[in-house]
């Protein structure tokens, strides 16, 4: 993982198995189509300072980061209220009402990052 995570992950709350390394991909089946999801293993400080795994889907393509509503909640940091508009497919938009701040950091904890994640209701189905 590189210093430019701010443009590059999504964060879902879940707690990765002991075989997990810090890059994998996962798979993803839906109507006999297979969609691989580049993930990584990242570790973010929650409100107490108690670091917790998440796993991340690394999107290149992305200009912001987003974490889900109760991924936020399990981390119990600060909220923070803004009002920014999302586009996606289909011109379809949505408007971003809260962020929180986090610091992420590699497994061995050598490595930080601050980054500003917006919150969504949910990510996918897949990632929740």
């Amino acid at each position: 993982m590189g210093p430019d995570l701010n443009s590059s992950q999504v964060v879902s709350h879940s707690e990765p198995d002991a075989s997990s390394e810090n890059a994998r991909v996962s798979f993803h089946t839906n109507e006999n189509n297979s969609i691989l999801i580049s993930t990584a293993v990242v570790y973010v400080k929650g409100s107490e300072g108690i670091i917790q795994p998440v796993h991340a889907i690394l999107d290149c393509a992305s200009e912001s980061s987003f974490i889900s509503s109760r991924s936020a909640e399990a981390l119990g940091l600060r909220k923070e209220k803004i009002n920014i508009p999302i586009s996606g497919l289909n011109d379809a938009s949505i408007y971003i009402r809260k962020n929180i701040s986090a610091q992420i950091s590699n497994a061995r904890n050598d490595s930080q990052w601050e980054i500003d994640l917006l919150l969504v209701p949910k990510i996918s189905h897949f990632f929740f």
